[in-house]
């Protein structure tokens, strides 16, 4: 009875604080951006601090490199560290978790490792609550358009994963269920068509999937017409949707599309807010820098790696880190009226280039422009089978002259490889997805 007492208070204490952090956070994007640089200021002095004195990898770095902690007042002064890079954690995630003692045990998350081996995040639990009380300002958003704080959401992910979280927010805090969406759960290892037969039995007003399963249900609806129940609006996170794919939903099916962009070095990176396919940066606790190939800092508008800084996260510090992906810090202002700096849509990943014969690359996006005008083609995928050989299969419509399309592809895909690679077509009647549910559209032979 005293132990159950305990557990009570203590799921008490942490639901007021959940409460306490997402109280104003919805409106926070739309504050002074002086006053989110301020926040921003004090949160990079207080993770250095933190960092030098509790995680062995900082101190050593700062040592070794002559750095002190005061010399961190804003977040310029994190590109003084060294860009850290994934595989450092991959090998020993141990290296940059603080030794700090913690009042209750870390909550560990994996990345899907569809990328190569997956990199483990250790997160204190503080740290996550208030990681969730950040989503408030991308919630604003959808609850705005479902019309309704407990909306009807449809969840396609792989579903144990998907599961982890939402079973340690319920068990640790008492939310009431009134505050919460009516959730259906739906696995992205499930073709599109039964779970699209799915969703038309529940009706959701939010669909939150893949980038990459969005785009697949969408093909499938074009290539086989049908009635389906169209959502108030479509979330997409974790991977790409091709930007004509964006387009045709929200101008051709009528349906708002909204981008979520984080890690699990470092959750919520970015939101949408529904003008447009650029992101909302969080920039007080997830800041971003964009690099070139020679790691110099890149102006804006300029496409590069992207460097993230996680300023939440007590557990594992992660500073200065490659994430992987490819975008742009914008110029330009959102209408919405926040003052959230924007972020281009994700660009693909570096590790998606096709390296040639020579030093070559070529980006994804070369590739994309010569098969999105296909409308024939449903889905596609093309590997790397060697430095000189790219395999293309395609997905089609029943209706599609294959051959025809073969040849015309494979002429236009030859220039766009340079004549440095030959390309054989295949067709196919299904693609299967990774483990991770996530499907891969470009697979150089690096990720092979």
């Amino acid at each position: 009875m005293r132990h159950s007492s305990a557990r009570l208070q203590q799921r008490i204490w942490w639901t007021g604080y959940l409460a306490a952090h997402t109280a104003g956070e919805a409106h926070f994007p739309f504050l002074p951006e002086i006053v989110l640089r301020r926040v921003q200021s004090h949160r990079v002095r207080s993770i250095v601090r933190h960092a030098y004195h509790a995680v062995p990898y900082y101190r050593e770095s700062m040592d070794r490199l002559r750095l002190r902690v005061e010399q961190f007042r804003t977040v310029e002064d994190l590109a003084l560290l060294p860009i850290l890079e994934r595989d450092q954690i991959q090998r020993d995630p141990e290296y940059f978790l603080s030794t700090a003692p913690a009042k209750l045990p870390h909550r560990t998350e994996r990345s899907s490792g569809s990328t190569g081996v997956p990199v483990t995040v250790f997160w204190d639990w503080a740290s996550w609550l208030r990681t969730l009380a950040r989503r408030e300002r991308a919630t604003l958003t959808v609850r705005r358009l479902a019309g309704r704080r407990n909306h009807r959401a449809t969840l396609i992910a792989v579903l144990p994963v998907a599961m982890e979280g939402i079973s340690m927010l319920r068990d640790g805090t008492l939310i009431p269920a009134r505050l919460r969406p009516i959730q259906q759960r739906l696995s992205s290892l499930d073709p599109p068509e039964l779970n699209i037969e799915r969703m038309n039995e529940f009706r959701p007003d939010v669909v939150v999937a893949f980038g990459s399963y969005v785009d697949a249900c969408f093909r499938y609806l074009e290539a086989y017409p049908r009635d389906f129940h169209r959502p108030k609006a479509i979330v997409y996170a974790s991977d790409a949707l091709p930007e004509p794919t964006r387009r045709r939903v929200v101008e051709g099916f009528g349906i708002p599309v909204v981008a979520g962009y984080q890690a699990v070095e470092a959750h919520p990176i970015a939101f949408g807010c529904g003008r447009g396919s650029s992101m909302h940066v969080n920039i007080d606790i997830n800041p971003v820098r964009i690099v070139g190939r020679s790691d110099e800092s890149l102006a804006v508008d300029e496409t590069g790696d992207i460097i993230v800084s996680n300023l939440e996260n007590r557990a594992s510090v992660i500073l200065n880190y490659r994430i992987g992906d490819l975008a742009a810090l914008l110029s330009e202002r959102c209408s919405c009226g926040r003052t959230l700096p924007l972020l281009s849509r994700i660009q693909g990943r570096r590790g998606d280039w096709f390296e040639l014969t020579g030093g070559v690359s070529i980006p994804p996006q070369e590739i994309e422009i010569e098969l999105t005008p296909e409308t024939e083609i449903m889905r596609w995928q093309l590997v790397q089978v060697a430095p000189d050989l790219i395999r293309v299969s395609l997905l089609c419509r029943p209706s599609c002259d294959k051959e025809a399309l073969r040849l015309r592809l494979e002429a236009r895909l030859v220039r766009v490889f340079r004549g440095l690679a030959r390309v054989e077509t295949q067709f196919v009647d299904r693609f299967g997805q990774s483990p991770s549910g996530k499907f891969h559209a470009f697979v150089p032979l690096s990720r092979r």
